[in-house]
């Protein structure tokens, strides 16, 4: 019997469009192999992963019991405002994480496509005890300011401990899963972008759905998603308001020269804007006006 290669393994870590699965089957198999490498020492207070330290946070810490505190400290200011306040240091936060984390990975596997560190994305955020993560076809995630991605975090740390309290929020709260997400994408293209929870489960919608896409065109983008999907209106703008900042402190992003995300056509981009290089590494699947929904 033959053994199986690398990219005919059935993915397990991540769910993708068909014809790019090869490549997040390679970025899965290596991301495997980089989290196989653990040592813990007690007595030593340290959690070795391949030879980096990491720590263990309990989920509810950093969601659902990080708003109670900071409700507590900023109850003179109001339910909504504290909110915001709370949304704004997670989202940062996690942004800032997800950059260092896609640097530090992508040095130490030796990994320097653009696509690659990408792809490896997901699946370190499935290893590390994010979330799951679901991309959807119609994203285009090109190297320019017409990137826009759409999916969905089913298992969010953040939902689970909101779930797990029994409470339910008001306006989606994945706020660390999205400025985590954004921050290891841009860090991979080198360039800036922002992402908004639109649907989530700790507010009783079915999924924990994000668009992300760069600081100048986030609203553009939510926008034409909650015109096409009709959902998410309840809290869209108190989820993004962490994006919007990011907006504001970013400006619009410059392209990248790096490498392309496989595409067609992408879905947002305007008719008059010139192409770019393209990687030959996998398909994007093809979509008749196509558009980022």
């Amino acid at each position: 019997m033959t053994a199986r290669t690398e990219t005919e393994t059935p993915l397990r870590t991540v769910k993708v469009p068909e014809p790019i699965a090869p490549l997040f089957q390679k970025a899965e198999a290596y991301v495997r192999r980089y989290f196989a490498d653990r040592h813990e020492d007690p007595e030593h207070s340290s959690i070795l992963i391949s030879g980096e330290r990491y720590v263990l946070v309990r989920a509810a810490s950093m969601s659902v019991e990080f708003f109670d505190l900071v409700r507590s400290l900023y109850a003179d200011k109001g339910a909504a405002d504290a909110t915001s306040v709370a949304k704004n240091l997670l989202y940062d936060l996690a942004h800032s994480l997800g950059k260092a984390d896609a640097r530090a990975f992508a040095a130490k596997m030796n990994v320097t496509d653009p696509i690659e560190k990408l792809s490896a994305g997901p699946i370190h955020f499935s290893f590390a005890g994010w979330a799951f993560v679901d991309i959807h076809p119609e994203s285009r995630p090109t190297p320019d300011d017409d990137y826009c991605l759409v999916y969905d975090h089913p298992f969010s740390f953040e939902a689970d401990a909101w779930i797990g309290h029994g409470r339910r929020a008001d306006t989606p709260i994945c706020v660390m899963n999205a400025g985590y997400s954004s921050g290891w994408c841009s860090e991979s293209f080198g360039f800036p972008l922002v992402a908004a929870e639109v649907e989530c489960q700790a507010r009783g919608d079915k999924h924990c759905r994000f668009v992300m896409a760069p600081p100048g065109r986030i609203e553009e983008h939510l926008s034409r998603y909650l015109e096409t999907h009709g959902t998410g209106e309840r809290g869209h703008r108190a989820s993004s308001s962490s994006a919007s900042g990011w907006r504001r402190r970013c400006g619009r992003p410059t392209s990248s020269s790096s490498g392309a995300w496989p595409s067609a056509r992408p879905s947002c981009r305007r008719p008059t804007r010139p192409s770019r290089p393209r990687s030959s590494s996998a398909s994007w699947p093809r979509r008749s006006a196509a558009r980022c929904r």
